[in-house]
């Protein structure tokens, strides 16, 4: 029987420009917060609803981390862009993780980092809190925490 030596990894040569300067730009993100003092604990985590870029722990609270990278040459914040359907896809996936993952409720923040530019060149705005569950348009009635 022969092997099949094809190679089906992905590498940055296959994947379109913008998805590999959005996870060089994660990658910086992830050594930026490391370096202020975050625990990383999962990126990329993936739902049906939508994906969370990156949860991390500061301290005792538990970040839901949206990463956003744009060229330097754009005149908005790539923070912008993080609209009320992303929000909510956003919160509905935070209740997912956590339903699956955590046995008691910890405090948590939904967090949008900024990236501008690219490799050297790079600026990071990290926004704490930017928004909450119970701001945030929710299809039923109630908080859309209310699972807990």
């Amino acid at each position: 029987m022969e092997k099949d030596t094809k190679n089906t990894a992905d590498t940055k040569a296959d994947k379109p420009l913008h998805l590999v300067r959005g996870a060089e730009a994660e990658d910086a993100v992830v050594r930026w917060l490391s370096d202020r003092g975050f625990k990383v604990v999962e990126r990329n985590v993936r739902f049906k609803v939508g994906e969370i870029d990156i949860i991390a722990w500061e301290r005792d609270v538990l970040c839901f981390i949206e990463v956003r990278s744009r060229d330097k040459k754009t005149t908005y914040s790539p923070a912008e862009t993080v609209g009320n359907k992303k929000q909510h896809n956003l919160i509905r996936s935070a209740q997912l993780y956590l339903q699956s993952r955590m046995r008691k409720l910890p405090h948590c923040r939904f967090d949008v980092v900024s990236v501008r530019g690219y490799g050297d060149s790079m600026q990071i705005e990290h926004i704490r809190n930017a928004f909450e569950a119970e701001r945030a348009p929710r299809s039923q009635k109630g908080s859309p925490w209310q699972g807990y």
